[in-house]
């Protein structure tokens, strides 16, 4: 379908620096696209997600949202 924008989707897959998943199941065909594509160019992907179950190539940050993405984007920062 037009409105899900593939082509930007793909786009932003090949030029990303890092992936940031919050709250995801995992179990749509984008994030499966998204990591793949992270893995092959050796991006870090990171999930936060309380309840976050371990997965190969993604750093599981099992917390709130609102306390690991400050965290997060600090750490980025440097």
């Amino acid at each position: 379908h037009e409105d899900y924008q593939w082509e930007r989707v793909l786009e932003a897959a090949g030029s990303a620096a890092l992936v940031l998943y919050v709250g995801t199941s995992f179990s749509v065909g984008v994030t499966e696209l998204i990591t793949t594509a992270a893995r092959r160019r050796r991006v870090p992907v990171y999930s936060i997600d309380p309840a976050g179950q371990p997965a190969p190539g993604i750093h599981i940050l099992a917390e709130a949202s609102e306390v690991s993405l400050p965290a997060l984007v600090a750490a980025l920062r440097g």
